[in-house]
C-alpha cells in the first residue's frame, strides 16, 4: 500500500485527508486506524507489515457517563443547567443542576440515600445540604445494580429489560418537572449513544 502525506488508513481501506467529502467518519463510532505520524513508514520486514507499529482504535465524539455536555456531545447547545457536567457527576451529587429551588431539586443524595426509603437508593449517605454539591460523594457506576436496576444497559438486577433508572428517571412523578428535560434528554441521548 503506497501511504502518501495526507492519507489515513480507516478499517483497511485508504482515504485521503484531501477528499472533498470528510462525512465517512460518523460521530460515536469505534475505528481502527493506520497513522504514520512520524512520516517513517516502515519496510517490509519479514511479513509484518508496513503499520505494524502505526495502527490504533479510535472513538469519535460521543455523550459518554462521564463526558462534559456539550454541545459537541450532545448535538445542539445544552441547556446552562447541564452544560459542561457530567452524567456520572450530576447523578452522584458531585454537581447541582442548579442552587435555585424554582428549577432543580438540588443534590441528589439528600433524597436518594441508603435507607430513605425510595425505590432508587443508592450505597450512599445523606448528604445534609441540598443546594451544595457533594464533592466527597462516591461516583456511581452506571452499571452497578441499585435495587433491582442500573442506569445503563444490560440493566442488571431482577427487573424486566426494559425496567432501568433511565426509563424511571424520565417518567418520575411529582417531580418530573424538577428533573429537567433537559437532563432526561441527555440521559436518553447517552443511551442512544450506545451508554458507555
Amino acid at each position: 500500500m503506497d501511504v502518501r502525506y495526507g492519507d489515513l488508513v480507516l478499517d483497511g481501506t485508504m482515504r485521503n485527508l484531501d477528499a472533498t467529502t470528510y462525512n465517512w467518519v460518523a460521530t460515536c463510532n469505534t475505528y481502527t486506524v493506520a497513522i504514520d505520524i512520524f512520516h517513517q513508514t516502515q519496510t517490509e520486514q519479514q511479513h509484518t507489515g508496513v503499520f505494524t507499529n502505526d495502527v490504533a482504535s479510535v472513538r469519535t465524539q460521543c455523550l459518554t457517563w462521564t463526558s462534559p455536555i456539550t454541545t459537541r456531545t450532545l448535538g445542539h447547545q445544552p441547556d446552562p443547567l447541564i452544560q459542561g457536567k457530567t452524567l456520572q457527576g450530576l447523578i452522584s451529587g458531585r454537581q447541582l443542576l442548579s442552587e435555585d429551588p424554582a428549577k432543580s431539586l438540588g443534590n441528589c443524595s439528600f433524597c436518594h440515600y441508603k435507607g430513605s426509603g425510595h425505590h432508587y437508593s443508592p450505597d450512599v449517605s445523606r448528604f445534609p445540604s441540598r443546594y451544595l454539591p457533594n464533592h466527597n460523594a462516591p461516583l456511581v457506576d452506571p452499571y452497578a445494580v441499585i435495587g433491582d436496576a442500573s442506569w445503563a444497559p444490560p440493566y442488571g438486577g431482577s427487573g424486566p429489560d426494559f425496567y432501568n433508572w433511565t426509563a424511571a428517571f424520565q417518567r418520575a412523578m411529582p417531580y418530573g418537572s424538577l428533573k429537567p428535560a433537559s437532563l432526561r434528554e441527555a440521559l436518553q441521548k447517552w443511551v442512544d449513544d450506545g451508554a458507555y
